[in-house]
């Protein structure tokens, strides 16, 4: 059906008498005439009963007995998934202003008259979902955007700027609605205008105030109210918004304050404030959560306040509850970004303006406005004609001034990526305290960023590991909110966002974090999850809560001195983001510590609470365990192995030694045998004479000894005998006594060979790498040899009497079995360094040659890194399926013919109805059979199936990412292609990026989201639309329907022309489509309509090496 739900969920009934009760909307009225044509008063509570069969408009009566008898009715809004938006400014556009805009998007429509507003319809529809370019509507206006708050006529402008008006209990004009295009107008024109002193001479610092740059819209209606109404802290800090105040605030306000899970906060206020079964003193969530309220809010009903000034964020709330406090907090005590930073695609640069940090007015109060007015309007103060603001004018005023921010003087921006990008092992290791001692001697030309980056740094050593405070605060313990609350920083968290916003930030905070840091000039890379989900099709997985970076820990460091708590401006020329980067206090620790900071850095999205998780690599202490040990053994092996060699060689030289003595001997005796000849014979005979005579006298003696030997031996073994009875007596005493100590030595030996590797690793031959980080007596201490310090310290200081804390001890005593003790660490560091084992603070570890070279590719349409080999880490953490095909996992289901993954497995069970083939066969559907499967898609996306949200959903997300994901196909098959070279697949893919690239824009991939600012402009247009023009419901359903199907036969045809080798990448461009589609290049994995296998990634692409 069509999707009127933003049209009902915004419907402005103030002229509606007693919008509160349901009376006036009867539900069996009969003004639709028989067309389906009606007017907007006429037709509104038919046309809702007619579409979606709910007549009820709004009800805040709860029938508390119903609750205690077990039967509940509530009657809020309807159905809460089809309730109401009552906001008036939603449909505050007049014909001419939705006639103006529509021109803008169907110039040179051919259709029929008679069908032409359809076509209008059509048309638009197909603009607002399927065209995800930066384009605009509507102009800012002076008068219809700006001064649509004004509390009462203007007829000269300087009263809005007039220090005693403002100071008045009746301001002119208190709160202006957001809109960046305002925002950039104003500030790129006092930068020109200031831009001297500000940029060239570095004296001046821009005024600055959140108000001006995040949505504060939610506290507009609060302020705007009298004094005597507004709400106070005892209403602000409850878990649920109190229902009969809401209910007074909605009337004032004319629409609902929250509409997400309405009807859960609604009953369960009123069920918790009169439940019998809830005790009463539990009932008051302040008792139980707040110790001192006025730590998190103080009443103030000034006429610039929404009646209570945030001290911090109350995280103990709904979302709702939570969103309206972090609002206020962030409005009136939040500190500002120590600087501004636009980013500038044109010229890839960024321009950096340092804030004044003593500020929190905005710039209705602190002169920027009323300055950039006496400058821009004509007939200023006198307000006279409109007056609109060309946001896109003012920042080309000072892209030609932008100053690039470079970590290096000599460098410049990367206007060309480099499709390879190799890294060195220095980039891995990091010396703080060399650092200080480099910013210390340069201190009088650090500039604010850099002061504050040397007193982080500092802070960061003086903490030993076990003491490292959590930095960051994520939204977690909000109410009603699930497991959602930790993918958003608490400071910025905007309440409960629906689905598809939810995915249009995410894409839009990762493609700025790309380009930022390619501005920016450091090296990043996706990594974990968001990693995993580019592996299949370029994009993150769906279901994903937000994205996954690292970086080395020198750009990390540089990251941290250069841009930490700043704020980061998108390009208006690209999208209308802003984003806070906020870098961790403890950046030196490298090990998991405690476990509170495994995070270091993150890139949040100011409007929405979303972020991106930064994480560094580095050389670190922990433990390289799983499947470095293999790499740390290959090193004990080999140090083995030189020992036995050096071993065999003494034993050669050994023998060589002893043969050339034993030739020596040889001849030796050769010549005495030679001398004995040459002797006379006469010689001879005298001397056989002379020997016989000797012998006879020895043979004589000989006998005489013969006797006494044969005397003492008889005597000899007599005394044998008597010793070895001796000798077997005393054996068999200390048998036990022997086997005992055997055993012990035994088990000795076995304990030496199961030493840790790091008490093994003292043997290798290896340089005695040190961890510049480790400060004697600070952060060098086992828990335990720290808990012994701290007690001796506590002596010293009060007294051997007073007893030292408990539970200090007792967490030391805990934490000294969990943090790894510092001679491990110390053997530890030598060792990773060695191995080139890197490691984030979670303990995942990567090799060197995992990582770089980096290698260029796309996520989310956007220029990336990727590591060289991901591979081995992704199947170590996720056990990645070696087969790139149709996949289930936990109930999310991969489609190569859509080549993206859907969240639930249960969507194709709606298109298995109405297609016809079973589900099974989704995973080898033939040609015919894809084909059905797209029009059974563009069906359910038009019919009233519980999950007709879902699918469009889907449909917009296939659709606008198809050429993104197209490429990663493409690109996998590049990159297993085993016919081509190396070298010709980078040459490839290197002509590609520089094709993307051309003339300094991204002419081949569009966002596969809209702008999400620009999406609700435009749908606050659709909505306009229904409301305000005849048109005929039934006939304009089946025209969308219609344009579905168009859509899916798109997308059916495209498939078949990319397997065709006829995919048009660049149109115009044969000669780049016919090197991309050349059918001697890339290993097809997949072909549509055909069964197939394939082992793709039971291992790594070879692009390097």
């Amino acid at each position: 059906m069509l999707d009127t739900s933003g049209f009902r969920e915004n419907i402005d009934l103030s002229e509606v008498p007693d919008y509160y009760s349901s009376s006036h909307l009867d539900a069996d009225s009969d003004d639709i005439d028989k067309n389906g044509n009606a007017g907007i008063k006429d037709y509104l509570s038919s046309i809702l009963e007619w579409t979606w069969g709910y007549d009820e408009v709004i009800d805040y009566s709860v029938n508390v007995d119903d609750f205690e008898n077990g039967d509940v009715y509530v009657s809020l809004y309807g159905q809460d998934d089809f309730s109401y938006k009552l906001v008036n400014n939603e449909l505050d556009l007049s014909l001419k202003d939705i006639e103006t805009a529509l021109l803008k998007i169907n110039s040179g429509s051919d259709a029929d008259e008679s069908n032409i507003l359809l076509d209008v319809f059509a048309n638009f529809y197909k603009h607002w979902k399927f065209n995800t370019s930066l384009s605009y509507i509507f102009e800012y206006s002076f008068i219809k955007n700006f001064l649509k708050r004004s509390r009462f006529k203007i007829d000269n402008l300087s009263d809005i700027f007039n220090e005693t008006m403002q100071n008045s209990a009746n301001p002119v004009l208190r709160t202006y609605e957001h809109d960046p295009r305002l925002t950039i107008s104003v500030y790129s024109k006092y930068i020109n205008t200031h831009y001297k002193n500000l940029i060239e001479i570095g004296d001046t610092e821009i005024p600055f105030s959140w108000y001006d740059w995040a949505n504060m819209d939610i506290l507009n209606d609060f302020i705007d109210l009298d004094s005597k109404d507004k709400p106070n802290c005892k209403w602000i800090l409850n878990k649920y918004l109190k229902t009969e105040d809401l209910e007074k605030f909605e009337k004032k306000f004319h629409h609902k304050i929250f509409n997400t899970d309405r009807t859960t906060a609604l009953v369960m206020d009123v069920f918790t404030s009169n439940s019998k079964l809830i005790p009463s003193n539990e009932k008051e969530l302040k008792e139980q959560e707040i110790l001192d309220p006025q730590e998190y809010c103080i009443d103030d009903n000034s006429p610039f306040s929404p009646g209570f000034k945030s001290q911090k964020v109350w995280a103990f709330g709904r979302p709702e509850v939570c969103n309206i406090h972090g609002r206020s907090t962030l409005f009136s005590n939040s500190k500002p970004p120590v600087s501004i930073n636009f980013m500038d695609r044109t010229n890839y640069k960024i321009l950096q303006v340092f804030t004044m940090n003593s500020t929190s007015d905005n710039f209705i109060k602190n002169g920027m406005l009323e300055e950039f007015l006496i400058s821009e309007y004509p007939t200023y103060p006198h307000l006279k004609n409109d007056f609109m603001f060309n946001h896109l004018d003012y920042f080309k005023l000072i892209q030609d001034k932008f100053q690039f921010v470079s970590l290096d003087t000599n460098k410049q921006s990367k206007k060309s990526l480099k499709f390879q990008v190799t890294l060195s092992p220095e980039d891995f290791e990091f010396d703080a305290q060399k650092k200080i001692s480099e910013l210390e001697s340069n201190l009088p030309n650090l500039n604010r960023h850099q002061v504050s980056y040397l007193d982080s740094l500092k802070y960061s050593l003086s903490l030993h590991p076990a003491d490292v405070p959590k930095f960051f605060k994520e939204a977690s313990k909000v109410k009603d909110f699930g497991h959602l609350g930790h993918h958003y920083d608490l400071r910025f968290f905007h309440g409960s966002l629906p689905f598809l916003e939810v995915r249009t930030r995410l894409n839009s905070i990762v493609r700025a974090w790309l380009q930022f840091t390619q501005f920016a000039d450091l090296n990043t890379w996706i990594a974990h999850g968001t990693l995993y989900g580019w592996l299949y099709d370029g994009l993150s997985f769906p279901w994903d809560g937000d994205h996954d970076v690292q970086m080395s820990i020198v750009d990390l460091n540089k990251l941290a001195e250069f841009y930490n708590q700043s704020l980061i401006v998108e390009d208006p020329n690209v999208g209308n983001g802003r984003y806070f980067l906020d870098c961790s206090s403890s950046i030196t620790h490298r090990i998991h510590g405690n476990g509170n900071n495994n995070i270091d850095a993150r890139f949040i999205d100011v409007d929405s609470g979303l972020y991106i998780d930064i994480t560094g690599l580095s050389v670190s202490g922990d433990k390289s365990s799983g499947r470095f040990e293999k790499i740390w053994k290959g090193l004990v092996d080999k140090d083995k192995d030189k020992n036995e060699e050096e071993k065999k060689k003494a034993e050669e030289k050994k023998k060589t030694e002893d043969q050339k003595k034993t030739e020596d001997q040889k001849k030796a005796e050769e010549q005495k045998k030679a001398d004995e000849k040459e002797k006379t014979e006469e010689q001879k005979k005298a001397d056989e004479k002379k020997k016989a005579e000797e012998q006879k006298k020895a043979e004589d003696q000989k006998k005489a000894e013969e006797q006494k030997k044969a005397d003492e031996k008889e005597k000899a073994e007599e005394q044998k005998k008597a010793e070895d009875q001796k000798k077997a007596e005393e054996q068999k005493k200390t048998e036990d006594q022997k086997k005992a100590e055997e055993q012990k030595k035994a088990e000795g030996q076995k304990k030496a060979e199961e030493q840790d590797k790091n008490k093994l690793a003292k043997r290798l031959e290896i340089p005695d790498y040190k961890d510049p980080n480790l400060i004697k007596g600070v952060n060098d201490l086992d828990c335990k040899q720290l808990l012994e310090k701290e007690k001796k310290e506590w002596a010293e200081v009060k007294g051997k009497n007073k007893k030292f804390p408990v539970s200090r001890e007792k967490y030391l005593n805990q934490k000294n079995g969990e943090i790894t003790n510092i001679a491990d660490q110390k053997n530890n560091y030598k060792i990773n360094k060695n191995i080139k084992a890197y490691n984030c603070r979670n303990r995942h570890f990567q090799a060197f040659d995992e990582i770089s070279p980096l290698r260029l590719t796309y996520f989310h349409g956007a220029p990336a890194y990727v590591p060289n080999n991901i591979m081995q880490f992704l199947k170590t953490e996720y056990n990645v399926p070696s087969e790139y095909s149709y996949s289930v996992f936990d109930r999310k289901v991969f489609m190569p013919e859509t080549r993206v993954w859907f969240s639930e497995k249960d969507l194709l069970k709606d298109i298995s109805k109405l297609s016809g083939f079973p589900e099974q066969n989704f995973a080898h559907l033939s040609n015919l059979e894809v084909k059905h499967f797209f029009e059974a898609f563009a069906d359910i996306c038009m019919t009233t199936s519980q999950r007709e949200d879902e699918f469009k959903f889907y449909m917009e997300y296939i659709y606008n990412s198809f050429r993104t994901t197209l490429f990663r196909q493409r690109e996998l098959e590049i990159e297993y292609d085993t016919s081509n070279s190396k070298a010709h697949k980078i040459d490839i893919l290197t002509k590609f990026n520089a094709k993307v690239n051309k003339n300094n824009i991204n002419n081949l991939f569009e966002p596969m989201f809209k702008d999400p600012f620009i999406y609700k402009l435009e749908e606050k247009l659709w909505n306009n639309m229904l409301a305000k023009y005849m048109i005929n419901f039934i006939e304009l359903n089946d025209k969308l329907h219609e344009l579905y199907g168009n859509l899916s036969t798109e997308l059916y045809e495209t498939d078949l022309a990319f397997y065709s080798n006829r995919y048009k990448w660049l149109p115009g461009d044969s000669d780049f489509n016919a090197m991309i589609n050349d059918d001697k290049l890339g290993n097809r994995q997949f072909v549509l309509g055909e069964k197939w296998t394939n082992k793709l990634f039971a291992s790594p692409p070879q692009l390097f090496g």
